[in-house]
């Protein structure tokens, strides 16, 4: 696929989630199933599935499907406080048993919970609507925070919106901070990395889209809403902890007002059906492919900003037009030279896809492209493990280990990475076993010497390819990337035996 911007877009948080792209399909529960996960994926993206209060053997079919359809990894979306606890413990070994790479959860913290997955090799990253919430997490130990602003469709834990909730969050860590609320277009996803977010958390727009699982009546309310008049109630609560609020578009029931008394005493009437299984008046359930029934009732979820969305399309599109817009406002704040920052790259344009297309190209240059893209998969896994190894590691002598070598895996990953769109070569980000095999080495030493193997296999290989290289400016940054792998093994035996 070629570039039409000109630049792309790169984040920590991307290094961390193992995704191409800054935007991220939101685990909606019912509406995130296999499909819409992996066309986001495919599309470069990274998704959760919705799986909350799923049973065990949907969620081993929706993890199976993805993974029969590509070999990227991907999360699963799970609330522990919306779920009975014999569910909620079958989900969780469903999530151990099948080696997911992350687990979301939402709502109440559980620190246990986060202990486990994280024994597990587990990512754990959790969504916030509050300090409180986000102090909560971060003392649980997650991986990534998701700070929602008041502005999100569905299930809104907080009050304040995003653009007041986010630099708050951020100038608590420096654990990646993803945004969601209200995001439903690239000039949206570019305001929110330009506030230091690390990529957006998009419900709504990949909602009304042709591989989303929710009914065509909840997509067209969508697309055919012509103002921003979503509803923010706590009318539907059957499933759900008490008091909790809802974004929804409007309907014939969301002028009930829902008091503490209405939310106990009102009696469960069903209308409709999900497969075998009954939809209540004022349930949590909104209205899927499978449900049938007065589907006009149900809750229609939906964020701010909805107007903005016109038609169902696919999620690739979605996702495509979305980093082309973020692209062409970067571009017009900082220009093509990219916008740096500490959680953002900016890159000039590619104009091939895969490797396959490179054969279009000269010799030299096809070996070249070929030998850049190996080091960059090499220097990507590395970067991936000593971010995850960082936000792990409680002994500090070991934090500045990983914190070093991981600065200079973002430096040689963007060195790489702009020859190879030089060239004419979009990068893969791909980093074959290396990564997990990585993470799954609990002994931080014992990481550190498996690390090593990967920088001096890197050394290897540039000390095999450097005198054939004829470009003399891609000469001196092998080499200088050359000088930089045989300082840090030495560096990082010398602190290891230290600390």
């Amino acid at each position: 696929m070629k570039n039409s911007t000109g630049v792309k877009l790169h984040t920590t948080a991307c290094d961390l989630l193992g995704c191409k792209y800054p935007i991220v399909l939101a685990g909606m529960g019912g509406v995130s199933r296999s499909e819409l996960v992996t066309a986001v994926l495919q599309a470069g993206g990274y998704a959760f599935l919705g799986m909350v209060r799923e049973p065990p053997e949907l969620m081993k079919s929706e993890i199976h499907k993805v993974r029969s359809n590509t070999s990227r990894e991907f999360g699963v979306n799970i609330i522990p406080a919306a779920t009975e606890p014999e569910l909620l413990n079958s989900q969780i070994e469903v999530c151990i048993k099948e080696k997911v790479a992350s687990v979301c959860l939402f709502w109440d913290v559980y620190p246990d919970l986060i202990k486990q997955l994280k024994d597990e090799g587990i990512l754990v990253v959790h969504q916030v609507g509050s300090i409180k919430d986000a102090k909560e997490a971060l003392a649980a130990g997650v991986h990534l925070l998701i700070a929602q602003g008041v502005e999100a469709g569905g299930h809104v834990r907080g009050i304040l919106p995003l653009r007041e909730l986010l630099p708050q969050i951020l100038h608590l860590t420096d654990v990646p901070v993803l945004a969601a609320g209200g995001i439903v277009d690239g000039n949206d996803v570019a305001e929110i990395l330009v506030s230091g977010a690390g990529g957006a958390v998009v419900g709504t727009a990949f909602l009304a889209t042709k591989e989303s699982f929710a009914h065509d009546f909840h997509k067209q309310r969508i697309v055919n809403t012509e103002q921003d008049d979503t509803v923010l109630t706590n009318l539907f609560h059957i499933n759900w902890p008490f008091g909790a609020l809802t974004r929804v578009l409007p309907n014939s029931v969301t002028h009930t007002t829902c008091t503490e008394e209405f939310q106990i005493d009102s009696k469960k009437e069903i209308i409709g059906k999900n497969d075998d299984d009954p939809v209540y008046l004022y349930s949590t359930d909104s209205p899927l492919r499978t449900t049938t029934g007065n589907v006009e009732s149900m809750a229609i979820y939906s964020g701010c900003g909805v107007y903005r969305i016109k038609k169902v399309e696919s999620a690739i599109c979605r996702l495509n037009s979305m980093m082309s817009e973020a692209e062409i406002k970067l571009t017009e704040l900082f220009g093509i030279q990219g916008y740096q920052s500490d959680n953002v790259q900016l890159y000039s344009s590619p104009c091939f896809s895969s490797i396959e297309d490179i054969n279009e190209s000269s010799g030299s240059d096809k070996k070249t492209i070929i030998f850049l893209e190996e080091l960059l998969s090499a220097e990507y896994a590395g970067a991936r493990v000593t971010l995850r190894s960082m936000l792990d590691i409680e002994n500090s002598s070991f934090k500045e280990i990983f914190r070093s070598i991981y600065y200079d895996e973002v430096r040689w990953c963007d060195m790489l990475t702009n020859w190879l769109y030089r060239l004419g070569y979009e990068p893969s980000y791909k980093v074959g076993e290396f990564y997990m095999k990585a993470i799954n080495i609990k002994d931080y030493k014992k990481r550190i010497d498996y690390l090593n193997k990967g920088q001096a296999w890197v050394v290897k290989k540039i000390k095999g390819m450097l005198t054939d290289i004829d470009n003399l400016a891609l000469q001196e940054d092998l080499n200088d990337m050359l000088i930089n792998h045989v300082a840090n093994i030495a560096l990082t035996k010398k602190s290891k035996d230290v600390a």
